[in-house]
Formats: structure tokens, sequence, C-alpha cells
């Protein structure tokens, strides 16, 4: 079973799949703005959704600085 979530403007989607592409869970949840809050949110989203997991991905878009 593989985790992935999807963090947006205004939701994290999260699924749970397993090796052949079967949808097994998925849960919606609002993406909060303070970073702090959403760790734990992404956290809390993975874990809900990762019985037996053996990883989890996270996308999420925007710019990285090296500062």
């Amino acid at each position: 079973m593989i985790v992935g979530l999807d963090v947006g403007g205004t939701k994290i989607l999260g699924l749970a799949v397993d090796e052949h592409g079967d949808v097994h869970g998925e849960l919606r949840v609002p993406t909060p703005r303070d970073p702090q809050v959403l760790v734990q949110v992404l956290c809390d989203t993975a874990t809900q959704l990762a019985a037996k997991a053996a990883a989890v991905g996270i996308g999420i878009a925007g710019l990285v600085g090296r500062d």
C-alpha cells in the first residue's frame, strides 16, 4: 500500500493505493495556512490512510529557494 498526498491551495487530497493502482482510501481536508498546522495535518492525514503503507509521497507546488 502506498499513500499519496497532493497539497493544493484549498485542499489536501490523500489516497491510499495498492500496487495495481486500486484506491483503498481517500481523504480530503482543507489546506491550513499556518506551516506548523500544515505539517500536523499532513501527518494526521497520512496516518489515517496508512494502515500498512510501504511509502508516503507528498506533492506540493511552489518555488524553492536556497536560502
